[in-house]
């Protein structure tokens, strides 16, 4: 396989974490009505996938420094396929928490497996670029996902939407079949303490822990908006399964508009500048839902707004974080994908459980989460000294 059809296969299987958590987003208090349980209950089948997909990637990490990119990926992909048949079959909320926990596992290979295989056939500028293509890939996520959801939720029911995701788990078993074994060197035998030595060493190294911090705090943000959506605007103002969709295509349409612009500004802009211009554009969005609480505004449209305004700030920050977290790795690229990965999905999980039962309903946290985590990015990279 050619280096262009690699790197659109790898782009095809980062989206399939997002997938697997979009496209049922609308279906959210169906599931509930329908299994008999809670919506905290539901929302813990994010919780499952995404804290093991998250954990499972250090384990792929050094698996694939030492055995190879693709055994690994094939074996991620086919788990990844039969449990999302299960996760579509499933009669109770506990087999399904059980299906979408075994289903992280399979996913976590397709984050670690692709940004490894990226630093290992690209150089740092084409990485940068790739990165950018990413997010754009991950904005038509957001996009596509809720309204393919929504109507097929509408017009089959939920279980048919684990059934795409079944689809594209047996798309990625046949590419990840067809992909050529990137890895040049592999590494020694696996041992435990060198794998905790070789993790220590990614995690504190100097130009890495800023750059893994902006990923994992874009990721927490994110999974706050993912989680309180559906309950804000279906839940507290009304909107139907259809509109949902609809709502959460325009919100995400704003972080495509933002990609593109950054393909753009890619070369003209200063990275710094482009860094910090995006965490005032998070900031805004959290002074805008509490300024909406405060002068007792509950539109969708003021919602919208907030949202593509965080939308923009978080599409330019993502890629920056990645590109230049991965930069000093390359020796080391599978387990600091495994650490990006892990940091990312884990806190994303985390972050998900305790909106989900702690937070729900509360628009003041909500707002003053973006708020603080922002104002925390904007002080380390103020000081952080950039590098050429």
């Amino acid at each position: 396989m050619g280096k262009t059809a690699t790197v659109c296969s790898l782009l095809f299987f980062m989206t399939l974490i997002q997938m697997s958590v979009d496209i049922y987003l609308p279906s959210t208090l169906v599931i509930a009505n329908e299994l008999h349980t809670s919506i905290a209950n539901v929302q813990l089948t994010f919780f499952a996938f995404l804290i093991t997909s998250g954990l499972s990637q250090l384990l792929y990490g050094p698996l694939m420094d030492r055995f190879g990119r693709k055994p690994c990926m094939v074996f991620g992909a086919m788990i990844f396929f039969a449990t999302s048949i299960m996760a579509a079959l499933t009669p109770s909320i506990t087999l399904l928490i059980i299906a979408r926990t075994f289903q992280g596992i399979g996913a976590g290979v397709f984050s670690v497996g692709s940004r490894a295989t990226m630093r290992d056939i690209l150089t740092h500028d084409e990485f940068k670029k790739t990165a950018i293509y990413q997010g754009m890939t991950w904005s038509l996520v957001p996009i596509l996902a809720p309204v393919i959801g929504s109507y097929v939720q509408h017009y089959f029911g939920w279980r048919y939407n684990f059934g795409i995701l079944a689809i594209a788990g047996l798309i990625s078993v046949l590419l990840t079949c067809k992909l050529t074994e990137s890895l040049k060197q592999r590494a020694d035998n696996i041992h435990l303490w060198q794998i905790l030595k070789s993790y220590g060493g990614v995690v504190s190294h100097a130009q890495f822990w800023p750059f893994m911090v902006g990923t994992v705090s874009d990721s927490i943000l994110l999974a706050a908006f993912y989680i309180f959506a559906p309950i804000l605007l279906q839940g507290n103002l009304g909107v139907s399964v259809i509109q949902y969709g609809w709502i959460m295509f325009y919100i995400a349409l704003a972080a495509l508009v933002a990609m593109a612009l950054n393909r753009i500004m890619i070369n003209r802009v200063p990275d710094r500048y482009m860094m910090m211009t995006s965490l005032l554009l998070c900031i805004g969005s959290g002074i805008a839902i509490i300024t909406g609480c405060i002068l007792g505004t509950h539109l969708i449209g003021w919602f919208m707004a907030a949202m593509m305004m965080m939308q923009f700030g978080m599409s330019w920050l993502f890629p920056l974080c990645i590109s230049y977290a991965m930069r000093p790795m390359q020796l080391q690229a599978g387990k600091a994908a495994a650490v990006i990965g892990c940091g990312n999905l884990t806190s994303s999980g985390l972050a998900s459980l305790i909106i989900a039962y702690i937070v729900v309903r509360n628009e003041w946290i909500f707002g003053g989460l973006y708020v603080v985590v922002s104002i925390v990015l904007l002080l380390i990279f103020a000081r952080f000294k950039w590098p050429k």
